[in-house]
């Protein structure tokens, strides 16, 4: 979102107002959004593709984000592709299996898991 401060204001509503950059940059920002809760959808032109290989980074205190071609399925619920996650590691969220920052409200703490990406 800090990438186009002038397009995603928490402060306005709508608070994405794609229409303040050109379709290019937008897209380039929301392929940045670690959690996937952004995604875009080009009226002429390919889908985002996903990374390859899939990538797992742990954030130190916070959630497993996964890059890639990505299949989750959630309980209860039907299965969703993706090329971007955030998932829960502290087991607090509400949307299960995606994190939604309890951890950082709650003060709770994830262990590193000893990679470069923590």
């Amino acid at each position: 979102m800090r990438g186009l401060p002038q397009v995603f204001d928490v402060k306005k509503r709508p608070w994405i107002q794609p229409g303040n950059a050109s379709v290019e940059h937008v897209a380039e920002v929301v392929r940045r959004c670690p959690s996937g809760a952004l995604h875009y959808r080009l009226e002429e032109g390919p889908p985002e593709e996903p990374e390859q290989p899939t990538r797992v980074a742990f954030v130190a205190n916070g959630p497993i984000n996964l890059r890639g071609d990505l299949s989750i399925e959630v309980y209860g619920g039907d299965g969703m592709r993706e090329v971007r996650a955030s998932l829960c590691r502290c087991g607090q969220t509400e949307n299960e299996p995606f994190c939604d920052k309890t951890c950082s409200r709650s003060g709770s703490r994830a262990e590193p898991q000893g990679g470069k990406n923590d």
